[in-house]
């Protein structure tokens, strides 16, 4: 009968080192794959974000075209749509912008929370005052 082979004290360091060795290695191209996967993102995300977000900007009323606009009766003034939101859900406006849409339509963009403490958005008609969207709630 054959005796199993006795590893020694230095061959056992020796395979515990070439083991600890191959862990390190895969753990680095792991983490250097990982880090270009990220490196991708971020530059997809900085191309695209900007041009989205131009388009809005583009489109969004200056203070001063909003006020030139509602002083020349095109659009309803603000404070009559938070008083009917208000009657009609309670609660506060927590922010508002005005747009204008590529059919040429002015909206108010609104953010609103109502009495429950839930937060909904409004996308609201700028020159008749009619609600055309609502999320959240």
């Amino acid at each position: 009968m054959r005796a199993s082979p006795v590893l020694t004290g230095r061959k056992m360091l020796n395979d515990s080192k070439r083991y600890r060795s191959l862990n390190i290695q895969r753990f680095r191209l792991i983490r250097q794959g990982m880090k270009r996967i990220a490196a991708l993102f971020l530059a997809f995300g900085l191309v695209v974000a900007p041009a989205a977000s131009a388009q809005d900007w583009m489109n969004q009323f200056s203070p001063g075209q909003a006020r030139d606009s509602r002083n020349q009766g095109r659009t309803v003034p603000l404070s009559q749509i938070f008083n009917n939101l208000k009657r009609q859900y309670g609660g506060y406006q927590l922010g508002a912008d005005l747009y204008e849409r590529r059919n040429g339509k002015a909206v108010y963009e609104i953010d609103w929370m109502t009495k429950n403490g839930r937060k909904m958005h409004f996308v609201v008609d700028a020159q008749t005052g009619a609600i055309i969207d609502r999320r959240g709630g």
